[in-house]
């Protein structure tokens, strides 16, 4: 069983974009907007300061971590619904890049180990 990284905060006022907190460490805030619902699942876009970070995922907060870690970005991912001013998720983003969540007819919802598609990994040879 892999123990949970996300923790879930409270606040009163959210800052979209990045921020370095208390420790000095770096805090990204994203915001998850869903794009629709389909068969195999909701889908969701990730904006990060105005811009597309992932265009469509059903994994919205995990592949953001993937993402800011390939951008070079480590610390925390702080993740907001559009126009909230309350956190829903908080993770730090190399964890949250080595997970993912699972949900199908057999496991779920939970968290385990991330796995590349094999079709990602023939993408990606090319």
């Amino acid at each position: 069983m892999i123990e949970n990284p996300i923790h879930v905060r409270r606040s009163q006022h959210a800052l979209h974009g990045s921020r370095a907190d208390d420790d000095g460490a770096l805090v990204l805030h994203v915001q998850i907007e869903c794009l629709r619902y389909a068969a195999a699942g909701v889908r969701y876009r990730v904006m990060h300061l105005g811009k597309t970070l992932v265009a469509s995922t059903r994994d919205p907060e995990f592949e953001a971590c993937r993402a800011m870690l390939a951008k070079g970005f480590k610390g925390t991912l702080v993740s907001y619904g559009p126009g909230s001013s309350v956190p829903s998720v908080s993770v730090d983003i190399e964890r949250g890049a080595r997970l993912a969540a699972i949900e199908n007819d057999k496991d779920g919802p939970k968290i385990g180990r991330y796995r590349r598609h094999p079709s990602s990994v023939v993408e990606d040879a090319e």
